[in-house]
């Protein structure tokens, strides 16, 4: 039975891959320090011996720390690096917090992977990296992060390449886009799950920039797929390389998106348009995954329109 650490257990995204790993057999060490999510939601993962939280602070780079102790005590295989700081507007001014919990935390990942022999690392990086590019963004693009958000996941993505390069350690990077998941959602919330929420509880909701941003929407069961094969795959031209993690369905506007919530909510629209900007808000994502499917096999499996209906389904009937 293999052994994989996973960062940031009790996101969103971490609960489901926790879940999938823990029903394909693994043995799962989920690393969390509770900053963004409460400890209770680690009812949200299922029941098994084969997992073993951590509560660790972000960040200690002590000999004694929590961390170092979990890579001695545990024969770890691979890790799935999720943990991060996440927003675009706020990591202007939460600088610091930026840097140590999504670069300084990756290095001590990636240290501790060579040091203790551990073979393969797949990190959770972001479409922010692209920045305003060229669409659809593919891989083999110049990044241009436009907040220092995206400057932080490209920072890694470049860490990992040089653990690849000079150590071999088998690094995969994968550009989720904006990820929605059936869940109860605390702290950060994704556009889909805030406006539903808003919308729920009869909320008026405000449109930046007109609501002209276009965007790829992604059910979380596309992204566990995508992580998955990263663990798995044994084609080495994977290695070293970065992937995005997308849908085939080309981007909708904003408004196009508030409206269909309403639409599936069975709620009378309510918003105000504003055509302010906020900070390093790009006007079109959409992404590639041509690579994605040539080189780790990956296929969507959840479509952008049915994910958005199926999460509607979620929170009319779970009330959340």
């Amino acid at each position: 039975m293999k052994t994989i650490m996973v960062t940031g257990c009790l996101g969103t995204i971490g609960i489901f891959t926790v879940n999938k790993l823990l029903s394909k057999g693994y043995e799962v060490i989920g690393v969390d320090n509770c900053s963004t999510n409460p400890y209770q939601r680690i009812t949200e993962i299922n029941q098994s011996s084969n997992f073993h939280f951590v509560n660790n602070r972000i960040y200690d780079n002590k000999k004694d720390s929590i961390l170092e102790k979990t890579f001695e005590n545990y024969h770890i295989d691979a890790i799935i690096h999720l943990a991060s700081r996440v927003g675009v507007a706020e990591s202007f001014y939460l600088y610091r917090e930026y840097i140590d919990s999504n670069i300084t935390f990756t290095m001590e990942l990636l240290t501790n992977a060579v040091k203790h022999n551990i073979k393969r690392f797949v990190f959770a990086s972001s479409s922010s990296v692209y920045g305003d590019n060229e669409v659809p963004s593919h891989e083999d693009l110049v990044p241009n992060p436009a907040s220092l958000y995206g400057v932080s996941k490209y920072m890694c993505e470049l860490l990992l390449k040089q653990y690849h390069d000079n150590f071999g350690l088998e690094t995969i990077a994968l550009r989720y886009y904006n990820t929605f998941a059936p869940i109860k959602y605390y702290g950060y919330k994704t556009v889909v799950t805030l406006f539903s929420n808003k919308i729920l509880n009869d909320e008026p909701i405000t449109i930046y920039n007109m609501g002209r941003q276009r965007r790829q929407y992604i059910h979380v069961d596309n992204v566990v797929h995508a992580n998955i094969l990263a663990l798995e795959t044994q084609n080495e031209q994977c290695f070293g390389q970065a992937f995005n993690v997308t849908v085939d369905e080309p981007p909708i506007d904003l408004l196009e998106l508030v409206e269909l919530l309403y639409k599936y909510l069975n709620k009378k629209p309510n918003y105000i348009l504003k055509e302010e900007k906020s900070p390093g808000d790009i006007d079109l994502f959409w992404g590639s995954t041509e690579k994605a499917k040539k080189y780790l096999g990956y296929s969507v499996q959840v479509p952008m329109i049915e994910g958005i209906k199926q999460y509607c389904d979620y929170v009319m009937n779970n009330h959340v």
